[in-house]
């Protein structure tokens, strides 16, 4: 039941987004890259309203503010 997934790679500072893909007709279902990138911004399909700016994993001080945000939301 793995809707969503994320490979982050920290030595090269890319984050690789995979959703699954329903099954249709004689297809299975499997996952498909929908972003690989090391800045723009990641939108999650399985948790409502979380989107952020990749870079913010990659560098501490965007890392920090990007939290204290969420945390006054």
């Amino acid at each position: 039941g793995v809707h969503e997934y994320w490979i982050v790679d920290a030595d090269q500072s890319v984050i690789e987004q995979y959703r699954l893909r329903p099954a249709s007709g004689e297809n299975e279902a499997n996952y498909e890259l929908v972003l690989k990138a090391g800045q723009g911004m990641l939108h999650c399909a399985v948790i409502e309203g979380l989107s952020f700016d990749v870079a913010v994993l990659f560098d501490s001080a965007k890392n920090l503010k990007q939290i204290g945000d969420w945390l006054k939301a």
